[in-house]
């Protein structure tokens, strides 16, 4: 049975630590629906990553590229969404609820570090260590935001209380549970890399302070490493062999500036003024309120003071460690990625009020009157540091244009306009109110913040073919764009909005597009009162103008990637490249079965040799409808852009793509009809026409030859060249567009004897300007190089043979000349004296 003064102790720490909890709970959970407004981009991809997981239970760890990174917070929340609903609030009050629990933990850390203290001064220590952690305005606005660090320190601050118990009380359990949390948090956040290293100065103190004990505490500590490890695992093997894929936005942010000027930043952010980013230090306040500076540094030199104690270098050394991931990047005052402070700097104010009272303790001995006199200013510290957090913490959103104004796509914005994007949250419950079917820009839809704003009335996602019957009237929705400065009528990529789905159509028409916008203006206006007041226009359109654009390619698909994950069915663009252009592409892909990645398409422009020239590549329709939640055999189509350098060849180039997931290498590419190198599939030939088209010298002698129905030979000039060679020059004529052929052209000179006595066999341009690329009526001039000597030989006994062929084979090309048909090929135009021009 419980002895009563442990019971009388239970109910005092209980009626002391409620109300600070009570405290923490309001100043996290309160308003949540009004504080932040909007909702930051990197807020946005944590609630749609939560809401795919919360569907479909199938989620994406550890593909930093695509915003993939540790997985537990997003699973977090996706549990939350699963109990609360599927709203911005029910996810902020997920992770207020996670942050809640720190006081708690700072509470009980507090105390371990302070164990040999009475009863009360721990107490008193714990209580203004929960009260610091529970006014600090930097944790405040974490809190309260959607940020997978926020779930860092109730993860870390538990192994770090366990440890701390399982020294004092030399339990294997506390090691155990330790090593577990310590080994989860790696899976939280990067920035928590940083905390192991305080183990192995834990470790190195126990042998320097407490060598003669090490039976006790060194198997433990093993015991600890082990379990750690064990949970760490993947993320071990991912550094050993696919670095890339955890280090990849830590090498995007590596490397600050004045190492001394940097280091003094950092000082400056912890007391004087916080993180100008709008999501991580509200209002620029430091880290330490002014009001618990004292009590901290007064905890520094409790430090020192306990500096015999090996948990003591623990929690030190936790100060500037935990500070690295900031430091050691080019944004310092990162406050997100320093969110392990607060795990630390609260423990060291209480232990500075833990001094005070343990001095106060020594004159009096009376720690029970100590105990009691010290809640008027622990109360009046909770309340007058409360007030002021909440004060700064709401003006910071309800009067913005008292700080910063950002120079934003030639607009000067507060944060709440642009940061937090207060305009899409109330276009889209504008959009929520309508009742009748919705036509919307995927780009719009695809936004992040739209997206997650759509995600209540809209949780579900499909895609559709080119025959899907769409209702008679549709209401269009046209927003306005921030970025482009204008309204997002140009596009081709519409979404189709019904019954809580939304649907990806397949690409319309340019005259679809016309007829859908010509009087968009006309519509109703949507507008809102702020900065950004002027949200778009609607109107109600017939459907029957939408056309969808149909595939250039052939009715086989073009390629099947992953064994039978996807395929790629078809394309829709252009064939005809613009020098120092934007050049636009339709994909068509088409699931095969549930996929548990998230791809990309790394589209390229490349040579006939398949060396690279440009390149871009997008995720497939990451914000909306990605890879990992496709339906089985759902069409979907992506749309990719490519910028053409300005000194590009005219020639054949090759449009290639592939698919892959983070760094990883492409996946396995199969195909029937298309060509493959390295896994990257040849979607189509695009052509850099001839900037113009060659004249025709008078000299030239004209004939009429045509080969295959495509091409005809219709000029030839031979003239001497340099050392023993002959050239000849062609002219050619398309005689339809693009024709399926890349032949080699041959210019033979035959003897009388009928034998080859010289000859030419090239690709036109030697392969640049290949035969498949021609259009119709384009002219097109080949030159060739004969090894044969003019100088002492009759031309009129040589004959001119040209023709065409075609691999595998060779096969020779039919021809015609003067109306004679010639299925071998072998065409004799002439005699070499008919076409030879003599030097002048």
């Amino acid at each position: 049975m419980m002895p009563s003064s442990t019971r009388r102790d239970s109910v005092l720490y209980l009626l002391l630590f409620v109300p600070v909890i009570l405290l923490a709970f309001w100043m996290r959970g309160h308003a949540l629906n009004e504080y932040p407004p909007g909702l930051s981009n990197d807020e946005a991809v944590n609630t749609i990553d939560a809401l795919h997981i919360a569907r479909t239970g199938n989620f994406v760890m550890y593909e930093e590229s695509q915003g993939r990174v540790e997985p537990l917070f997003r699973l977090a929340e996706a549990i939350g969404m699963t109990f609360f609903g599927r709203t911005i609030w029910a996810m902020r009050f997920m992770s207020a609820l996670m942050s809640v629990l720190v006081i708690a933990l700072a509470v009980w850390i507090t105390r371990e570090m302070l164990y040999e203290y009475p009863h009360e001064i721990q107490l008193i220590a714990g209580l203004c260590a929960g009260i610091a952690i529970a006014t600090m305005i930097g944790h405040v606005t974490l809190s309260r935001s959607l940020f997978r660090g926020v779930m860092q320190l109730p993860t870390m601050m538990l192994s770090m209380g366990f440890v701390l118990r399982g020294l004092r009380r030399n339990r294997w359990s506390d090691f155990v549970w330790s090593g577990m949390w310590g080994g989860i948090t790696l899976h939280v956040y990067t920035a928590a890399w940083f905390y192991p290293p305080a183990f192995i100065v834990l470790g190195v103190m126990l042998l320097v302070l407490r060598f003669k004990a090490w039976r006790q505490w060194l198997p433990k500590m093993a015991v600890l490493g082990v379990v750690a490890g064990i949970i760490a695992s993947p993320l071990i093997y991912m550094l050993l062999f696919v670095p890339e894929a955890l280090l990849n936005r830590a090498d995007d942010v590596a490397g600050g500036g004045n190492l001394a000027q940097d280091i003094s930043t950092m000082i400056g952010q912890f007391l004087v003024q916080g993180d100008e980013n709008p999501q991580y230090n509200a209002a620029d306040m430091p880290i330490i309120p002014r009001i618990l500076q004292p009590l901290f540094y007064v905890g520094l030199l409790a430090l020192a003071i306990r500096a015999r104690k090996p948990i003591t270098w623990f929690l030190a050394v936790l100060l500037p460690l935990l500070a690295l991931p900031a430091l050691l990047s080019n944004e310092i005052t990162h406050g997100l990625r320093i969110v392990g402070e607060f795990a630390v700097v609260p423990v060291i104010i209480g232990m500075g009020a833990g001094l005070i009272a343990w001095g106060v303790h020594i004159v009096l001995k009376r720690p029970q009157w100590i105990l009691l006199a010290s809640l008027v200013p622990l109360g009046w510290l909770a309340w007058d540091n409360g007030t002021e957090t909440w004060s700064w913490y709401t003006v910071y959103y309800d009067e913005p244009e008292r700080w910063r104004l950002w120079e934003i796509h030639a607009q000067r914005l507060n944060h709440n306009e642009w940061f937090f994007r207060v305009d899409r949250e109330d276009f889209v419950a504008w959009v929520n109110t309508q009742t009748q079917p919705m036509l919307m820009p995927l780009e719009e839809a695809g936004r992040k913040s739209t997206r997650a704003w759509l995600m209540d009335a809209y949780p579900a996602v499909t895609s559709a073919s080119a025959d899907i019957v769409l209702p008679d009237e549709i209401l269009l929705v046209m927003p306005w764009s921030l970025e482009q400065g204008d309204l997002l009528d140009e596009t081709h990529d519409y979404v189709l909005l019904q019954d809580g789905v939304i649907t990806l159509l397949p690409p319309i028409t340019e005259a679809s597009r016309e007829s859908l916008v010509a009087n968009i203006d006309t519509g109703e206006r949507i507008e809102r009162d702020g900065q950004i007041n002027f949200l778009g226009y609607a109107q109600v359109v017939d459907s029957g103008v939408i056309d969808f654009e149909t595939s250039n390619s052939m009715d086989t698909e073009l390629a099947v990637f992953g064994g039978d994950d996807i395929a790629l069915t078809g394309w829709i663009g252009e064939n005809t490249l613009v020098p120092d252009s934007s050049y636009e592409v339709v994909l068509n892909w088409e699931s095969r079965r549930l996929i548990g990645h998230e791809y990309f398409s790394p589209l390229q422009l490349q040579t006939q040799d398949y060396e690279r020239l440009t390149s871009t590549q997008d995720l497939l329709q990451r914000w909306v409808y990605p890879t990992s939640i496709w339906d089985e055999n759902s069409p979907i189509s992506q749309r990719q852009r490519l910028e053409i350098p300005v000194d590009i060849m005219p020639g054949a180039y090759r449009l290639t793509t592939g698919l892959a997931y983070d760094i990883y290498p492409l996946i396995e590419a199969t195909s029937n009809t298309q060509a493959i190198e390295g896994n990257r599939v040849t979607v189509a030939w695009l052509k850099v026409p001839q900037e113009s088209q060659p004249t025709i010298p008078e000299s030239a002698n004209e004939v009429d030859v045509r080969y295959a129905d495509s091409f005809a030979v219709t000029h030839i000039e031979f003239a001497d060249g340099s050392e023993g060679q002959l050239l000849a020059q062609l002219h050619w004529r398309g005689l339809v567009d693009r024709p399926s052929i890349d032949a080699t052209i041959f210019v033979h000179l035959v003897d009388a004897a009928g034998n080859i006595v010289a000859q030419s066999d090239v690709r036109p341009w030697n392969g640049q300007y290949p035969t498949f690329i021609w259009d119709a009526d384009e002219v097109v001039q080949t030159d060739h190089v004969l090894g044969f000597d003019t100088g002492s030989v009759e031309l009129a006994d040589y004959t001119v043979r040209v023709g065409m062929y075609t691999f595998p084979g060779p096969v020779n090309l039919s021809a015609v000349i003067a109306g004679e048909a010639r299925d071998d090929g072998l065409v004799a135009v002439g005699t070499l004296e008919e076409f030879f021009t003599p030097a002048e």
